[in-house]
């Protein structure tokens, strides 16, 4: 089976500029980077796995300001940036792998890793926000 990219497009980009050590950018008592994420609810509903019986999943590094991850059926790859409690995600490139089964799942989650505008750590979870500040995601530590 074979992998081309693709470009999901966006109203905003992230500068990519750092606002400082990333590294110690957290909320509450958590740290944002160097973890894997699984998603465990969107929109409030409870996740079921992607192909392969593999969680859909978020990765933040630090030193390039990328992010990465699997969302459902195909890996996924973008830029981010952090000021405060905002978190934007650059347009995000994917693999075309062909997942019938999980092209739902995997349409909802990116739609909510384009709408996430705000971040909240708590109590090893990582809660992404809309622009109203609703929550849309919940992922936790891997």
């Amino acid at each position: 089976m074979s992998a081309t990219a693709c470009v999901v497009q966006r109203d905003t980009e992230p500068t990519g500029e750092k606002e400082g050590d990333i590294s110690l950018m957290t909320r509450e008592s958590g740290n944002l980077v160097g973890i894997t994420w699984y998603l465990a609810t969107l929109n409030g509903n409870k996740v079921s796995k992607g192909q392969g019986g593999k969680p859909l999943s978020l990765l933040f590094n630090d030193e390039k300001n990328k992010a990465s991850g699997f969302a459902g059926c195909n890996q996924f790859f973008s830029i981010f940036s952090i000021e405060q409690e905002k978190l934007t995600l650059g347009a995000l490139a994917m693999t075309r792998k062909h997942c019938t089964k999980y092209s739902l799942l995997e349409r909802q989650f990116t739609k909510a890793l384009n709408e996430t505008r705000y971040f909240d750590i708590k109590e090893n979870q990582l809660h992404l926000s809309d622009q109203q500040q609703n929550v849309i995601a919940i992922f936790i530590q891997g």
